[in-house]
């Protein structure tokens, strides 16, 4: 279970995110900041813009972290040393959206694409399985090289906030609000139980169960 909140990587002295610009249309989750504004009740001013934003920017940042999920559309590279011994490369990121190129190391150094119809994907819930196609085998890899599979994915719910799920939506705004209300109080690493067991109840369902 969740046990802490706040975390110094995300969080400046006094307990606060460091700021950051406030978001233009195109960054996607620039909806939050009115939908923010409109629960403080905060109105038309843009005083406190920076500030939201980086409550805003601080609570996708947990979120991820805690759920090992991107909320958001967007491309990660995942890196792998070696081809499993079972033949089956797993990605535990979620949700996937698609597996978009597969990279390795030939033995003789060079990058090279493996090509689509080589290998097959099957998107799972909780992970995503790589494996060769029928009758065939991954190649050789370089010997001894770290990183020698390279994996680039789309990972998300979607291009926009409404994609995101009610649950997921309300955590963000909860934290916004409870930063807010507790700014320059709240101690670095702690909330409040009540709220802590408020997003433990909404997060929960998002985790990968325990196996064994």
């Amino acid at each position: 279970m969740i046990t802490h909140l706040l975390v110094t990587a995300l969080l400046s002295s006094g307990g606060t995110p460091t700021p950051t610009p406030t978001p233009t249309p195109s960054d996607p989750y620039a909806a939050f900041l009115g939908m923010a504004k409109e629960q403080l009740r905060i109105g038309a001013s843009n005083e406190q813009d920076v500030l939201l934003t980086g409550y805003i920017g601080a609570a996708v940042k947990y979120i991820e972290r805690e759920t090992n999920q991107v909320l958001l559309n967007r491309s990660l590279k995942i890196t792998k040393d070696c081809w499993p011994e079972n033949g089956v490369l797993t990605l535990r990121k979620r949700p996937v959206v698609s597996v978009d190129t597969v990279h390795y190391y030939a033995s003789d150094g060079t990058r090279t694409l493996l090509g689509s119809t080589e290998y097959q994907v099957s998107i799972g819930e909780f992970q995503t399985r790589i494996v060769p196609s029928p009758e065939k085998t991954w190649p050789e890899l370089q010997s001894r090289r770290l990183d020698a599979i390279e994996i680039d994915a789309t990972f998300g719910y979607g291009a926009a906030i409404a994609d995101l799920p009610e649950d997921l939506r309300h955590v963000i705004l909860l934290l916004v609000a409870h930063w807010d209300d507790n700014r320059g109080a709240v101690a670095v690493g702690t909330i409040s139980k009540e709220l802590e067991l408020s997003v433990d109840a909404l997060l929960e369902h998002f985790l990968i169960p325990s196996v064994g």
